[in-house]
């Protein structure tokens, strides 16, 4: 049985830029159960992304529970490929310091 995953117009592109800096990136879009878009790792660290378009666009009830429920490191929310570039930049800088 197929099963249609939507994702967010800009979820190749950041995942595109994410790779061409150099982070591992599994997509995760398929999970269901309101699990983050993506699994970004940098220099043995985790994080759990998820994508949103337009800086308006809410979470889901779905995903902020995921959210307020993960006791691991929060999840990050990023909503264009430059705040996405912009946080991979400073998680490059902060493992580098």
């Amino acid at each position: 049985m197929s099963h249609f995953v939507k994702r967010d117009a800009i979820h190749n592109a950041i995942v595109g830029a994410f790779k061409d800096m150099g982070f591992s990136v599994a997509d995760m879009a398929h999970a269901g159960h309101s699990f983050p878009d993506l699994v970004v790792g940098w220099s043995g660290v985790t994080h759990l992304v998820e994508i949103k378009t337009g800086k308006h666009a809410p979470l889901t009830p779905g995903q902020v529970a995921f959210a307020s429920t993960w006791r691991g490191s929060p999840v990050v929310v990023l909503r264009s490929v430059t705040e996405a570039v912009d946080w991979a930049t400073k998680i490059r800088m902060r493992r580098a310091a």
